[in-house]
């Protein structure tokens, strides 16, 4: 018995310290899911807009890119075509791909965009007939450029108007060249002492940190384009997919006129309506102000109204329709 009451007396002992002790870890955890439900509502809201915006954003990015890379493939389009006509105007056709891609390195070397390069060589091969000498040319004036700050086109068009035996338009750039090479009218003399001075000053260019930023904007405009001609593409040639769609646009015109008929037929119509209504109103001595929807419970009575005068001067029996 003494035994048995030391052992309860231990149990009831310990299990209220255990109960207090349980209490206490559910209140702490109580406050703790409490603190992260309110740290959890906290993120949701700063989060929450947050996506909301990043979406938004990558959303009108995305219409950004397509627009803007149509537009570039379409430019792009254009500018390949009439360098491509230039060269078979001058003989050199043949030289298109390659007069292409030596456009393509270019731009992506010294971040100079083939917008700009290739109207630059367009007037370089017009103005000396030969492809090489206008990559030459072209390399020449990329380094002018950037070692005196001139733009590309003024110095390309000082260069090919040199190449026609004028050169007082590069001494306008303010480039060093002595009278003795000046009078010679040798063209080669006069680009290599314009070489000796400004060699690699394009390379070194695209080298800085503006250098590097304008080569990934090169990057990415290539990037617009190709969605662009990839979207272009998908249109199909000009003989099948544009004309194809332009041909559908055309077929819906006749539908689409008629459907504006329509749709201006029934307005008129429902100008009419109200308009009777109106003056069917006035006859009755419904008050003109009253609104259609009130006015129609009298059309909705006046059937009934009608067969029951009829019927009192016998004119229908009751199985009338």
């Amino acid at each position: 018995m003494a035994g048995g009451r030391t052992l309860t007396v231990a149990l009831v002992a310990n299990t209220n310290s255990f109960r207090r002790g349980m209490m206490s870890a559910v209140r702490d955890a109580q406050g703790f899911q409490g603190k992260m439900t309110a740290l959890g509502a906290s993120m949701r809201g700063m989060v929450g807009p947050a996506l909301a915006a990043a979406g938004a954003a990558v959303g009108a990015f995305a219409l950004k890119l397509g627009v803007d890379g149509v537009k570039a493939a379409i430019e792009e389009e254009r500018a390949v075509t009439s360098l491509a006509k230039t060269l078979a105007n001058v003989g050199q056709a043949f030289a298109v791909p390659q007069v292409e891609t030596f456009i393509d390195n270019l731009q992506f070397a010294t971040g100079v965009a083939d917008s700009d390069l290739r109207p630059a060589f367009q007037r370089l091969v017009t103005a000396t007939q030969d492809v090489t000498k206008a990559q030459d040319m072209l390399r020449l004036a990329l380094d002018i450029s950037a070692g005196t700050g001139r733009d590309l086109q003024s110095v390309t068009m000082a260069l090919s108007k040199a190449a026609g035996g004028q050169f007082t338009a590069l001494r306008r750039l303010g480039v060093p060249l002595d009278d003795a090479t000046i009078k010679s009218k040798d063209l080669g003399a006069v680009m290599g002492q314009l070489s000796k001075t400004f060699s690699g000053q394009a390379a070194a260019a695209a080298n800085t940190y503006e250098g590097q930023i304008k080569r990934l904007s090169v990057a990415f405009d290539e990037l617009q384009e190709s969605f662009g001609k990839g979207f272009l593409a998908g249109l199909g040639s000009t003989a099948d997919g544009t004309d194809n769609l332009e041909q559908s646009i055309r077929d819906l015109q006749p539908a689409l006129e008629a459907l504006g008929t329509s749709i201006g037929e029934g307005v008129r119509a429902l100008g009419d309506l109200t308009n009777g209504v109106s003056d069917l109103g006035q006859q009755l001595d419904v008050p003109v102000n009253k609104s259609l929807s009130d006015f129609s419970s009298y059309l909705v009575g006046l059937p009934g109204l009608l067969k029951t005068a009829a019927a009192g001067v016998g004119l229908f029996t009751d199985d009338t329709v």
